[in-house]
């Protein structure tokens, strides 16, 4: 059992971290206001409405990424093929953290289906890819 609750902790820490990274180099190419106080949600909903779709899907493909290295991470290190709920439950914690930010930050609609659809689809992808590996029996 704790080389579960490992592959769980791991796998958050890991999917969280990588989101971070990716939309930290897409703030790089696409800043957001200066000025902009985190704490005014109104702000925050205004600016994002004012960025490029790019950005939008910048950030759809930071959830990807973030999905495929945490659920890919909890395969490998729980090591057996039969026990996948690890990596479920990262996919699912990284997709509850997506429809919160979504709903909260008045995203608009079409980014609804597109950036929620990336964490199945990352996380599919990092399952694959660790069995794939070898990593997983």
């Amino acid at each position: 059992m704790g080389r579960k609750i490992l592959a769980l902790v791991a796998g958050l820490v890991v999917g969280f971290s990588v989101i971070v990274v990716v939309q930290a180099a897409g703030q790089a190419l696409w800043p957001l206001p200066t000025g902009l106080d985190p704490r005014d949600r109104v702000a925050i909903v205004a600016a994002l409405h004012a960025m490029p779709p790019a950005f939008l899907l910048w950030t759809a493909l930071s959830w990807m990424c973030g999905a495929l290295a945490g659920t890919y991470l909890a395969s490998r290190v729980v090591r057996d093929s039969s026990v996948a709920w690890p990596a479920f439950a990262v996919e699912a914690a990284l997709l509850t953290m997506g429809v919160l930010n979504v709903a909260v930050l008045e995203y608009p609609p079409w980014f609804w289906l597109l950036g929620l659809s990336a964490f199945p689809l990352g996380a599919f992808a990092g399952m694959r890819w660790a069995r794939g590996t070898g990593a997983v029996d």
